[in-house]
């Protein structure tokens, strides 16, 4: 999955990494089924067209490694994989999750951006690993 809203931080005395993924996204199944994670950022333009096609086509239907080129290579500390030639890697392991709804949030925002019932999973992730691929 191509993510956009991440974050990195320093929560419960831990490094962190939040994210949130909509309920309908095939990532979201996969996340709920193992709690782990990686996140595999390219540090050059070679993974361009590779975000595009992961971007806006579901593992659920679609061979992503194939369809955008891309090869999976074992994490050095969770069981998912990383996307060998990236660069940078981080490795996670879920310790919490928040599931969004509308009666916790701005009614506004969620006619705006929610109006489908598509709510977020606000995961908070403790970062296992974190390495400049060589």
């Amino acid at each position: 999955m191509t993510i956009g809203w991440g974050n990195f931080g320093f929560i419960w005395g831990k490094r962190i990494f939040t994210m949130l993924i909509r309920q309908s996204r095939f990532t979201h199944y996969l996340i709920e089924k193992n709690q782990v994670f990686t996140v595999s950022v390219p540090l050059t333009d070679d993974f361009k067209k590779a975000l595009v096609i992961c971007g806006t086509k579901s593992g659920r239907n679609t061979d992503k490694y194939k369809e955008a080129a891309i090869t999976a290579a074992p994490a050095q500390t969770v069981d998912a994989p990383i996307i060998l030639g990236c660069g940078l890697h981080i490795e996670c392991l879920v310790v919490d999750r928040r599931t969004m709804g509308p009666d916790a949030f701005d009614a506004e925002l969620a006619k705006k951006c929610y109006a489908d019932d598509d709510w977020h999973t606000y995961y908070a992730r403790l970062i296992t690993a974190a390495y400049i691929e060589k």
